[in-house]
């Protein structure tokens, strides 16, 4: 991981753009195309303004040999969720400062919701989505709740809200279930190891790819000027031959 970050901090802004989602939520969505797709076309003159702005690979948010050496992180308590899944805003989850913590219920009582909080607020390759209980009648408001934690033992909290970038220690914690296995085994019972990280090669290319499309799709389509009943040394058709991509689109003629 610390060649990759190494790599990542010497690329464009965008393109760390990309590799900070990956590395985040372990995979690029339509929104990211879309939010790297107005970046490049504001930054190249195509459009006036954006909301969005690249945001640069963080060397020190990013758990590598040399950070986590420096830093110890212990996860303590996740508190107050709100809109996740079927968990209510006075649930929480305590966790053994000491030991292992196992959390245990029926199906349907909100272990899977703390997972996907973990997964979104810390380090994980496969991210799920969240979403509010689908009984509940006050859906509004994105996914958040409260994570309490310490780094070299001094306590600290932060409201972790859903789709909101926020980097800090708790990227140094990696959560880890059966989605985020590297090994993978298909129909045909072929065995394939990723190394972790190496996979954010393909997907920053495959983001790169689909943005390319997007762009592309959004080029005007070529028009063929029939001008073979004008006279060729009139002024009119010098006008449409002087015309060219560089022509002002207000330019009056």
């Amino acid at each position: 991981m610390n060649e990759i970050i190494d790599w990542a901090v010497t690329q464009e802004d965008w393109k760390q753009d990309i590799v900070r989602r990956v590395l985040d939520n372990g995979d690029f969505t339509s929104d990211d195309v879309n939010e790297i797709k107005e970046i490049l076309l504001h930054q190249n003159g195509y459009l006036e303004k954006t909301d969005f702005t690249p945001i640069k690979i963080d060397k020190a948010s990013f758990v590598t040999t040399e950070n986590s050496a420096k830093t110890k992180v212990v996860l303590k308590k996740i508190e107050s969720p709100t809109n996740v899944n079927a968990l209510t805003p006075q649930a929480k989850l305590q966790f053994a400062f000491n030991g292992l913590t196992i959390v245990y219920g029926e199906n349907g009582s909100g272990k899977s919701g703390y997972s996907r909080i973990l997964k979104k607020c810390c380090k994980a390759r496969e991210v799920d989505s969240i979403l509010p209980n689908v009984f509940s009648e006050d859906k509004k408001g994105p996914s958040k709740a409260t994570v309490h934690f310490s780094v070299n033992n001094k306590d600290q909290a932060v409201e972790w809200i859903d789709g909101q970038y926020r980097g800090g220690p708790l990227d140094q914690l990696v959560v880890y279930d059966n989605k985020c296995g590297k090994i993978q085994v298909n129909d045909k019972n072929e065995l394939i190891y990723l190394p972790y990280g190496t996979d954010v090669f393909k997907k920053l290319i495959d983001c790169i790819v689909e943005v390319k499309k997007q762009i592309e799709a959004l080029k005007p389509k070529e028009i063929s000027i029939n001008t073979d009943k004008i006279d060729e040394s009139s002024e009119v058709l010098k006008k449409i031959k002087s015309i060219n991509k560089s022509t002002e689109k207000e330019k009056d003629y």
